[in-house]
């Protein structure tokens, strides 16, 4: 092969007749030590994004692929960021996922909503979310599209972990409810899309 070492990306239907070999990424110098895919319905139409990490910690890297060698292409990488785009939502056309990474303002660690239409210059930053509560830095993440936001559980000193919308927008994005009054938290979890409703 004229790109030399690469990572494939196969499907199947569970039958060997039915699996075959989608697209591959070129493995070049870097070492691929794991990866995250999102797919989402519309596969054909370039939905699917694709988080690579180089060097266990160093560069991370995504891509995008409709199943197409001339369409599997690098959208952005960095070392001062995180993608998670195994929770990823689709919402008007676009992917939406979390990314912890450097706020260079305020030269910290934030976690800020991104959004990807599957192109370079498509892929950027939607907006910023709250700090979190001190000490609590990890819960399961979840990211849920509704008719008219996105939605997800968000925990911050004030509200505790409630939940809380966005439209991709910092002037859209805040809590739908304090379910457990005060800096309680509901913690809601299990979201499902149903129709236009969450």
């Amino acid at each position: 092969d004229e790109w030399g070492a690469v990572l494939q990306f196969w499907l199947t239907d569970g039958r060997s007749t039915g699996t075959t070999l989608v697209t591959q990424i070129p493995w070049s110098e870097h070492f691929w030590c794991s990866s995250q895919f999102a797919l989402s319905p519309g596969f054909e139409r370039g939905s699917a994004l694709i988080e690579l990490d180089e060097r266990c910690g160093g560069v991370q890297h995504l891509w995008a692929s409709d199943g197409s060698r001339e369409r599997t292409r690098l959208l952005y990488a960095s070392e001062d960021w995180y993608p998670e785009v195994s929770k990823s939502a689709r919402f008007r056309g676009e992917h939406y996922f979390f990314v912890a990474e450097l706020d260079p303002g305020l030269n910290r660690n934030r976690t800020a909503l991104w959004r990807s239409d599957g192109t370079p210059e498509g892929t950027r930053r939607a907006t910023w979310l709250p700090d979190r509560s001190p000490g609590n830095w990890y819960w399961q993440r979840e990211l849920v599209a509704g008719g008219a936001a996105l939605y997800f559980p968000w925990e911050d000193a004030e509200l505790g972990r409630e939940l809380w919308r966005s439209d991709g927008t910092s002037d859209g994005t805040w809590p739908v409810a304090d379910l457990d009054p005060g800096a309680a938290s509901s913690s809601p979890s299990g979201m499902i899309a149903v129709g236009d409703q969450v």
